[in-house]
């Protein structure tokens, strides 16, 4: 056995063994998937430098939106800085193509017109009027803007407000870049309000300009909060309130104009939908239940501002990626049905979506002890394989090429510091991807 025995054979034998796990037929299905799906990301991809288009680029999403009014922009965690110049850049892009209403998760009916005054003008609230002193306007709108882009207190918040301050200052730029005679970007709700209760003085502001039209006197006695009464109560009487308003049973409405009767619906479903939300969650503990109204309830105000656009208006919407999805059966956290699929429902083939992913680095995260997370490389997720092709690009789907099929199977993907699994070609017709990002900065 010493000569030409054992040891000679498993020393022929180990270099063959070698060979055979170099060779495509003896590799495992997933890594001959991968490989492929690669070499397609290689191919496909468009790469971004320093942020800017190029002429690649725009040729690809000149034709990608061509005949669509609404684009989705899609991030996978609300509280990382680049996924705003990811905005930013299609938002400069969009706006030549003639996209000027910009919805945004987190505004409600109530907030909406508070952040595009400030966009439009560079300020809060406008001052009301005042009563033997004290402020009778509506404090509930000066609460949420400072919510919004002046909150104080922990880390999460002042950040989070620091990144819509500058959000908001750079479609400001925008505005101010764009001929006089050309329509100005706008603001509008994708969401509930934040905290319950801002609609009120928005329906009042609507009533407000029919003081002298005696039928609204039942929606106007039904509208102040009566006292002593209960969370349940107050929503039993704003049920009633917006059945009165969506029915006109009685004829009431026939006086007011349409625009104003479709912003009297958007604000009664808002309130009710917020203040039931935060029920629901807080005191009933069924946050779960809470979630999946108040996505059909995102949708509604949704469609509400939609059916508000002028002739020919196009639409951004920005939100997680989860909201704007095709299909939410197919992702575990997702609502089913999502926003994304009934606004595509309402507004068939009118629909381009993009979604932004990440591989790794940092980000903020406020159920976190300490709000600045590491977010790790994971080998099983996609991004693990798209990091591979570069560190900055966009990914068009649905080419129909070899390789791309690894997209047709539910697969990992970044979702704020942890995973989610989706079938990535079912959801969205691009990928715009961020190797390595940085949380939100002061």
């Amino acid at each position: 056995m010493q000569n030409g025995g054992w040891p000679v054979a498993v020393s022929m034998i180990i270099p063959l063994l070698a060979l055979f796990a170099l060779t495509p037929c003896a590799q495992e299905p997933e890594v001959a998937s991968q490989q492929a799906f690669l070499r397609w990301v290689e191919l496909e991809a468009i790469p971004v430098e320093d942020w800017q288009m190029n002429p690649e680029l725009e040729s690809y999403l000149a034709k990608a939106i061509e005949g669509k009014s609404i684009v989705f922009l899609g991030e996978a965690s609300h509280f990382f800085h680049e996924r705003r110049e990811v905005q930013l850049l299609l938002i400069r892009y969009l706006v030549t193509k003639g996209y000027r209403h910009i919805f945004l998760e987190g505004l409600g009916a109530s907030t909406a017109p508070t952040m595009d005054h400030f966009l439009q003008t560079g300020k809060g609230p406008a001052p009301k009027a005042k009563n033997g002193g004290k402020d009778v306007g509506n404090r509930y709108q000066e609460k949420a803007f400072e919510s919004w882009v002046g909150a104080k207190g922990s880390v999460f918040k002042e950040r989070v407000s620091a990144d819509r301050v500058r959000f908001f200052d750079a479609l400001r730029a925008i505005n101010l870049a764009l001929p006089k005679d050309s329509p100005r970007l706008r603001i509008h709700p994708l969401d509930i309000d934040m905290a319950p209760g801002g609609c009120y003085n928005s329906i009042e502001g609507v009533l407000a300009k029919y003081s002298d039209d005696t039928k609204l006197d039942g929606l106007r006695q039904q509208l102040p909060k009566v006292a002593g009464e209960t969370i349940k109560e107050e929503i039993k009487r704003l049920e009633s309130l917006r059945h009165a308003i969506e029915e006109n049973t009685d004829g009431a409405l026939n006086g007011i104009r349409k625009a104003d009767r479709l912003e009297l619906k958007k604000f009664a479903d808002c309130l009710v939908e917020t203040i039931v939300f935060f029920q629901t969650a807080r005191e009933d503990g069924e946050l779960d239940r809470a979630l999946i109204r108040r996505e059909t309830a995102m949708y509604r105000q949704v469609q509400f501002a939609l059916d508000s656009l002028p002739k020919n208006g196009k639409a951004i919407m920005i939100g997680h990626n989860n909201h704007l999805c095709r299909d939410g059966e197919d992702i575990p956290r997702a609502r089913n049905p999502s926003i994304g699929q009934m606004v595509e429902t309402a507004n068939p083939g009118q629909v381009f979506s993009i979604w932004t992913l990440y591989d790794h680095g940092w980000l903020l995260n406020p159920m976190a002890q300490d709000p600045i997370e590491e977010v790790p490389c994971n080998p099983d997720r996609v991004e693990s394989v798209l990091a591979k092709a570069g560190d900055l690009y966009l990914l068009p789907i649905g080419t129909g090429k070899a390789g791309e099929q690894y997209l047709s199977q539910p697969r990992l993907h970044s979702y704020f510091s942890w995973s989610e699994t989706a079938t990535l070609n079912r959801q969205t017709d691009a990928i715009f991807f961020v190797a390595e990002i940085s949380p939100l900065q002061k």
